[in-house]
């Protein structure tokens, strides 16, 4: 295994910031064992994907602040998230592979001059994106389950200092 990351916030003036990452990872198998019993129906090779370990990953976040009367602020928020393809398993089991996605996020905060609270109204996975993010394989082909992450999910959040 060997990759490299890196991430920055990006402040081009008061009002706009951007947030960004980005990461490769380069993992291969130098040798495997014979398989043996079960495991030698789904053999792991040295040419199988290590599990859950995306080639590249990256996001993007930008966020707008502007001042309001009275001292508040209305920031807005957007996340970009990709991920390219991910195997859920060292078989590699052709039912839990992931192609590569895109997830966004959005977000808009009113708070006050002096931090004490906050209201955000936002929501997680705008698109309604479907990835598997695990499971596990059957004993029998075409058995097994898959688990996938949540659906749009709409938020509100209030906060209070004291």
């Amino acid at each position: 295994l060997y990759g490299v990351e890196a991430e920055g916030i990006f402040i081009f003036n008061e009002q706009f910031r951007v947030s960004a990452t980005a990461g490769y990872l380069n993992a291969e198998f130098d040798s495997v064992l014979p398989a043996t019993g079960q495991a030698a129906f789904q053999p792991i090779t040295k040419d199988s994907e290590f599990p859950n370990a995306p080639e590249f990953q990256s996001s993007l976040s930008p966020e707008f602040t502007l001042p309001l009367a009275h001292g508040s602020f209305l920031t807005a928020k957007f996340d970009w998230i990709y991920s390219s393809d991910v195997h859920q398993t060292f078989e590699n089991d052709p039912e839990l592979f992931q192609s590569s996605y895109n997830i966004f996020n959005g977000s808009l905060s009113l708070e006050n001059e002096d931090n004490d609270w906050s209201m955000t109204v936002g929501v997680h996975n705008i698109a309604d994106e479907r990835i598997i993010i695990g499971g596990g394989i059957g004993r029998a082909p075409g058995f097994g389950d898959r688990n996938f992450n949540p659906p749009r999910e709409w938020f509100v959040t209030l906060r209070k200092g004291f």
